[in-house]
């Protein structure tokens, strides 16, 4: 493509990356004398459908204003791939700010806020992102340190969503920001958004997100388990944060923020709460953890001592020893809960001993 004319008016200049969901390239305008980036989507990934769904995003998308969200200026075809064209985003994309271990405190809760602000945007027009994650969040810091953060493919993620398990060469670390309504295809609406940005924030803080491995384990541990707490996991934030971001990152739709701006809020009075020198603490990260891979059934029923059990679970691996005796009539499901419990050490690499007691006479 180097070299070449995009519908008569592009020229491709170079490659700027390259991914799941095709190739980025950065190519000249010269009708108004400007760069651009262009998004080329190959046809392998496309549908009648989902070309539709696409250009109807697309079209949202360039109806919007704000500046945290990358506009589409055009959209076309081209030897059967689809392109978005957009501005050149200068900065970095969160990764690698939490790669290099340069972010503080105080800046991830402004990522946090202005992402959350965005989001109310977007979604107050129709618009739902579907693939918030480190990769689809620019960050470059302003005159005075102050971070100003850009959203990427507004209008591109649904499709890459939907093809992500299916499609061969999938990177299962991205899965980790998904929803558990995504995992399971039902119901998706804005507050699978809100999951998202809250993992990232965890992410952020701990230096993993709530739930990795390889791809079924993540699947599982996504719709099945309750993440340990940031603070649990060595995080130097209040409990105010910490229960701001574990609301974000409920199973349960309903029991999340309705509406970004409310996250965008707490995240605020968290801000307000804290002083400079906290602020100004770096977030230090450790090492993502990689787990082993497990298919497994859902669990259903149970919810309240399941949830229980989770929680010693999560205090064990923290170092606190935990003994629990779980007992019950013959038949209440006392075996499945605790297969469950051990389903879900297995899924953190845990090693689980079985024991037997045997009643004897005399």
């Amino acid at each position: 493509m180097i070299g070449q004319r995009l519908s008569n008016r592009y020229d491709i200049r170079a490659e700027l990356g390259r991914g799941g969901m095709g190739v980025v390239y950065r190519a000249h305008d010269p009708l108004l004398k400007r760069e651009v980036a262009i998004k080329l989507i190959p046809p392998t990934l496309l549908s009648p459908e989902t070309e539709q769904r696409f250009q109807r995003e697309a079209q949202l998308v360039a109806q919007m204003d704000h500046p945290a969200v990358v506009p589409i200026f055009d959209f076309g075809k081209h030897e059967g791939s689809l392109f978005f064209v957009m501005p050149v985003v200068q900065g970095t994309n969160l990764r690698w700010f939490q790669r290099d271990g340069a972010l503080t405190l105080g800046e991830v809760i402004d990522i946090g806020i202005q992402v959350a602000e965005a989001l109310e945007y977007s979604h107050s027009r129709g618009v739902i992102h579907r693939d918030i994650k480190p990769e689809n969040i620019m960050v470059v810091r302003e005159d005075g340190a102050r971070v100003r953060v850009r959203i990427m493919d507004f209008g591109l993620a649904r499709g890459a969503t939907e093809s992500r398990i299916t499609k061969t060469g999938t990177i299962a670390g991205t899965l980790s920001y998904m929803s558990p309504e995504q995992v399971a295809a039902s119901g998706v609406d804005h507050r699978s958004d809100i999951y998202s940005l809250g993992t990232v924030l965890y992410e952020c803080l701990t230096g993993e997100p709530p739930f990795s491995g390889e791809l079924q384990s993540i699947l599982y541990r996504i719709v099945h388990e309750i993440p340990q707490p940031p603070r649990s996991l060595g995080a130097d934030i209040d409990q105010d944060l910490e229960a701001a971001i574990l609301t974000c990152i409920a199973k349960d739709p309903a029991k999340r923020p309705q509406r970004a701006s409310e996250v965008a809020d707490s995240l605020r009075r968290c801000q307000t709460r804290l002083h400079q020198s906290d602020l100004g603490k770096s977030v230090v990260l450790t090492k993502t953890l990689m787990l082993p891979r497990v298919a497994l059934s859902p669990f259903i029923g149970r919810e309240r001592e399941q949830a229980e059990l989770q929680k010693r679970l999560n205090a064990a691996i923290s170092g606190e020893c935990q003994f629990v005796v779980v007992s019950g009539e013959p038949g209440v499901g006392k075996t499945g809960l605790l297969d469950e419990i051990e389903n879900l050490a297995k899924a953190r690499k845990l090693p689980v001993l079985h024991g037997r007691s045997i009643e004897q006479d005399g």
